[in-house]
């Protein structure tokens, strides 16, 4: 961090009495499992496409070779499994044989994906985009025959070009182009960057609404842990934080939105170098007993103090870390999902303690 950081400021910060901040609570909301609402929805949509009554066993046919495509994302992303390959293409055959129509189509767009990620891995980012937009173009033309949950799906493909853009070395576009995600699922403002003319529908941004906002609640942690999960890359703090969140207009129409907000508000301040208001409100923030799914936000507050000792010359930083460590420790109780992210900050002598 190149700005001097008053150290007033930290002696205050360490002052505080960490001991009595909030520890987060196991309780969420239900907007948290949204992905089981996604696939219930999908599936009363899909069965309307696909006009089950006629086609009875049409959905659970579907419904198999649609696993089956998934069960080859996490060996894929592990690089575990040699014979993925042999498999997709065993899946293709499949889908090419055994369906048509909107059918075809639906598991056709999964497929598409799927291969977009094995491209993907194996650095062939070229044919990994224009798997990705094929599918993009099959989830246009299943929204337009009443599958609206297909925007999601476009949503997906949108996060998965990001990360290409960010390996073929374009890091400024493929963290802008979350920026542009967040502000969509926000308030439902589209951009140029966005791959897909569905973003414009402002009816489809209004159809699934609870969907809509466990997506947006998903995407901001992970926005907020990517600077924690890839310091290794010596990407600045403040240029992550700029282009992730800048220019974002969040209206305050939930609890968890209001927590995002305020969030963004004490690092603006941070990096504006306005600290009075930064302290209280981190003061504030950390006070706030939040379900642990937010536990990241407030170690993201954290890496920023730590980062504000180690470059100043305060000269106890074992004791910053022991403060810190003991709040992650007792406080943080979602910790293990997030400690990868974390514990890198950390010296050896100052690691996370293990919990229950």
């Amino acid at each position: 961090m190149s700005k001097t950081i008053p150290e007033d400021l930290l002696v205050s910060i360490f002052k505080l009495k960490w001991s009595d901040f909030a520890r987060s609570k196991e309780e969420q909301n239900m907007t948290y499992d949204f992905k089981k609402v996604l696939i219930v929805s999908e599936n009363k949509e899909l069965k309307q496409l696909i006009n089950s009554k006629q086609k009875p066993k049409e959905i659970d046919k579907i419904r198999i070779l649609k696993e089956e495509y998934e069960k080859l994302v996490v060996p894929l992303n592990l690089k575990e499994d040699n014979t993925v390959l042999r498999k997709l293409i065993k899946l293709d055959r499949r889908v090419e044989s055994d369906f048509d129509g909107d059918s075809y189509l639906y598991l056709k767009q999964w497929g598409l994906s799927v291969w977009g990620l094995y491209y993907y891995k194996n650095e062939n980012f070229g044919k990994a985009k224009s798997k990705l937009i094929e599918c993009i173009a099959l989830n246009e033309f299943l929204i337009g025959k009443g599958l609206k949950t297909a925007i999601f799906r476009i949503f997906e493909q949108n996060m998965n070009l990001s990360a290409i853009y960010i390996q073929e070395g374009r890091i400024k576009e493929g963290l802008r182009l979350k920026n542009h995600l967040l502000q969509y699922l926000s308030n439902g403002k589209s951009s140029k960057m966005l791959v897909s003319r569905m973003f414009k529908d402002n009816p489809l941004y209004h159809s699934h609404i609870y969907i809509r906002e466990g997506c947006l609640y998903q995407l901001f942690r992970k926005m907020a842990a990517w600077p924690l999960d890839h310091r290794k890359d010596f990407y600045d703090d403040f240029f992550v934080f700029k282009l992730f969140f800048d220019k974002i207009s969040m209206k305050e129409d939930t609890n968890d939105r209001e927590i995002m907000k305020f969030w963004i508000y004490i690092k603006r301040n941070f990096y504006k170098g306005n600290y009075e208001k930064y302290k209280d409100a981190f003061t504030q923030f950390m006070n706030t007993t939040l379900s642990y799914k937010f536990d990241i936000l407030k170690l993201s507050l954290i890496s920023d103090i730590l980062q504000m000792v180690e470059s100043s010359e305060i000269g106890y930083e074992n004791d910053f870390y022991t403060l810190t460590n003991t709040f992650i420790s007792e406080k943080l109780i979602g910790i293990n999902e997030f400690k990868s992210h974390f514990i890198r900050r950390m010296p050896p002598e100052a690691e996370i303690s293990p919990t229950g």
